[in-house]
């Protein structure tokens, strides 16, 4: 059957019998992307789905076999029907209470549509003022404390050691380097390989990237409080700007 060329949203033919089941099969598909999908993290399809239910495909077996991972599957009239995304396609998704994006290899979470105090955060997830900045360096990953070069203006692992890599300004919310890499100016964030005091303070560590509740102590060292435990797993990121150089 013929469809849109972007999206391939069925289209009625010329002198096509039954042309409604065309067209009421293709509003449907539409209203799958402009309302919600539930979920992207499925385990693969509900048992027992209710009509208009929309997702995005995690585990492409069962009533899914027909779709690959990514697709969107919408509900409707008794049938999955599915759609492949194109890079730049978004979507509300419920259980994450955030947009999602498609960057033509996978969904990802746009931080910036958080700004929303009552989400309960996951591994590897934040809620606050975020931005996107150009990141040259971060081999540390997720969360990973950066500091603005002062020579090009993009974002690198910050480092304790001295000032040469500080203050922290912002957290990595995402791997790797390159343009509009989204960043955490404050707020709340939870990373599961943490294991935190809470209540205590968060410092820069000497370490590229790293955080710690150790305050640094060598001579030349930068304290700087970050911010301060919640839990073992999260922090509540407020960067202060008024460092203390350590002279011994």
């Amino acid at each position: 059957m013929a469809g849109t060329p972007l999206l391939s949203i069925p289209e009625i033919r010329e002198n096509q019998a039954g042309k409604y089941v065309t067209h009421n099969e293709a509003l449907a598909i539409i209203e799958g992307l402009i309302t919600r999908v539930l979920s992207r993290t499925n385990g693969g399809p509900p048992s027992d789905p209710s009509e208009g239910d929309t997702y995005i495909v995690d585990d492409n077996s069962g009533d899914w076999s027909d779709a690959s991972v990514n697709d969107i599957a919408h509900y409707y009239s008794g049938y999955w029907h599915f759609l492949t995304p194109i890079e730049g396609l978004s979507i509300w998704c419920v259980d994450e209470g955030g947009t999602l994006y498609y960057d033509g290899i996978a969904w990802g979470l746009d931080f910036t549509s958080r700004i929303n105090f009552n989400v309960t955060l996951v591994d590897q997830d934040a809620v606050g003022v975020v931005d996107k900045f150009r990141v040259d360096s971060n081999s540390y990953g997720f969360a990973a404390a950066m500091w603005f070069n002062t020579s090009t203006g993009n974002l690198e692992e910050a480092d304790a050691t001295d000032e040469s890599t500080m203050p922290c300004s912002v957290l990595a919310l995402y791997t790797g380097t390159g343009s509009e890499k989204q960043v955490l100016f404050w707020g709340r964030i939870r990373n599961d390989n943490w294991n935190w005091d809470a209540g205590k303070h968060i410092y820069v560590d000497t370490s590229s990237g790293a955080l710690t509740q150790v305050m640094p102590n060598d001579d030349n060292n930068v304290v700087q409080i970050v911010g301060i435990a919640t839990h073992s797993n999260q922090i509540i990121f407020n960067p202060s700007y008024s460092n203390v150089v350590i002279s011994k």
